[in-house]
């Protein structure tokens, strides 16, 4: 991306969350980054797409849109997973409903989980 593209992206995503009312402190603890980090893209003082400039991005969006259950149903991988652990049940599902809930809350804090994957064997 051109640096003048940047300046224009990062003013705009600026003015997005002013908008939404979204603190630069809010967007910090929310991506991880330091508040002074946050400001430096929002004035459009970036030269590059780093990390912290593509999560601000991501998360004004993000957050201004919101997630759609439209979008939840076209995640294939997300439905494969519920369906592979769900009995039907409205006892599990609202069991499994709270724990994809908590481990939103953990995402959110920027803690990452530690999930263990163990291939399946077709016999």
């Amino acid at each position: 991306m051109e640096y003048a593209n940047i300046k224009t992206t990062s003013i705009s995503i600026a003015q997005k969350a002013k908008q939404l009312n979204i603190t630069q402190e809010v967007i910090s603890k929310a991506i991880g980054a330091s508040q002074s980090q946050v400001s430096r893209v929002f004035s459009g003082r970036s030269k590059r797409t780093s990390r912290v400039f593509v999560a601000i991005c991501n998360y004004v969006n993000k957050y201004q849109s919101g997630v759609t259950t439209e979008m939840v149903s076209r995640n294939h991988e997300l439905l494969e997973a519920i369906a592979s652990v769900w009995d039907g049940s409205e006892r599990q599902s609202n069991a499994l409903a709270s724990v994809i809930r908590t481990l939103g809350l953990v995402m959110n804090n920027n803690e990452q989980p530690v999930i263990e994957t163990k291939a399946v064997k077709n016999k």
